[in-house]
């Protein structure tokens, strides 16, 4: 009964939540050797220089892509690359409440109009590599490096006009604009942090 309920209330959020999808994903630790040779060859630099250095194979309804933890100066990064070894994304771990950016304001103006109450769990810059061809050639974390910014929120709400908490995790970009949201399925509870 209380998984029929559940249901009933994930997807009767869905029409007020709008276009979103849910997020399934799976994280599994891998050894070095597990990891894809070529995107191996282009973090060797920054591997050499890092710190907390974890490797993981991540599933999700898109395929699979292999991931990259570590801490590097100070900051805990997490780098994707797709099973083509091309790179997806950097995302850098930082504090919600410290970092003040302009999108910050219009960020929280749509969380606010959404849900009665959130808390952020988590909080990401999310840096992309504007073509293919870039990441290619791409040494994470190069200050000259042209890159598409994105802002990722994880955090427990309860949407408008519902009673129960679900997980979302949200994408907004440099302006503050969203551009996708997804419930986060509660079997996803074995994901691995830094």
């Amino acid at each position: 009964m209380r998984i029929v309920l559940s249901l009933i209330l994930m997807f009767s959020s869905f029409f007020v939540f709008g276009q979103s999808g849910i997020k399934y994903e799976k994280e599994e630790s891998v050894c070095r050797e597990a990891f894809p040779d070529e995107a191996l060859l282009q973090l060797q630099p920054l591997l050499d220089q890092s710190k907390r250095i974890r490797f993981y194979k991540e599933t999700d309804q898109d395929g699979i892509n292999y991931e990259v933890k570590l801490k590097f100066e100070g900051n805990f990064y997490s780098i994707e690359y797709d099973s083509s070894n091309n790179l997806k994304d950097i995302e850098r771990l930082m504090s919600w409440k410290k970092y003040n950016m302009p999108a910050k304001l219009v960020m929280q103006q749509f969380m606010d109009s959404l849900f009665i109450k959130y808390k952020v769990k988590r909080f990401q810059i999310q840096d992309v590599p504007n073509s293919a061809l870039e990441s290619i050639h791409y040494l994470p974390l190069e200050k000259d490096f042209l890159i598409g910014r994105n802002y990722e929120l994880e955090l427990d709400a309860i949407l408008k006009g519902q009673h129960k908490p679900l997980s979302f995790e949200l994408l907004f970009d440099n302006s503050g604009v969203l551009l996708q949201r997804r419930i986060i399925s509660s079997d996803l509870q074995d994901n691995l942090i830094y």
